[in-house]
């Protein structure tokens, strides 16, 4: 059976319509997902900063304990806000306080590459389980705590993650 010039034409444009339209919706879900991924990441940057300020304020003036019950209760309602998981540890990676209700992560161990990107203080984002501190790979960032020792020069007491 022999087709039409028009009905030639239109499957023509109909597929010139159905591939741009596929183009432009791949490329705009590529675009919102790299903004969303951009987004996030700002967030987990500016509650980290935050957090680190108020941590590194309250240890170094009140003399607070990194293991103590309320700094935990205080990380819990930020991460409960924010939406972001928070861990302090001590100089050594061991976990002192922790976001999370039940108490399974304190005592764990990070990973020293995660503990000398944080020290770094490039706000960089890795995909890790911190050594299994979380059952799944999460998007990480963090910062070293640091306070001024009796010497005056800043010394690294902690980190958060």
């Amino acid at each position: 059976m022999k087709h039409s010039l028009y009905f030639r034409n239109f499957i023509a444009v109909a597929l010139i319509v159905f591939i741009s339209f596929t183009l432009l919706g791949g490329l705009s879900s590529a675009w919102n997902y790299r903004r969303e991924m951009t987004y996030k990441r700002d967030m987990m940057t500016q509650t980290m900063q935050e957090t680190a300020r108020y941590v590194t304020t309250h240890y170094i003036y009140y003399g607070i304990d990194l293991s103590e019950l309320s700094l935990s209760m205080w990380l819990a309602f930020t991460s409960g806000i924010s939406g972001f998981d928070l861990i302090i540890t001590d100089a050594d990676g061991v976990v002192s306080a922790c976001s999370k209700r039940d108490f399974r992560n304190f005592g764990q161990h990070v990973p020293g590459s995660m503990l000398q990107m944080a020290a770094l203080g490039s706000y960089s984002v890795r995909l890790t389980t911190l050594g299994n501190i979380y059952p799944e790979r999460r998007q990480i960032v963090g910062t070293a705590l640091t306070g001024a020792a009796l010497g005056g020069e800043p010394a690294v007491f902690g980190y958060l993650l």
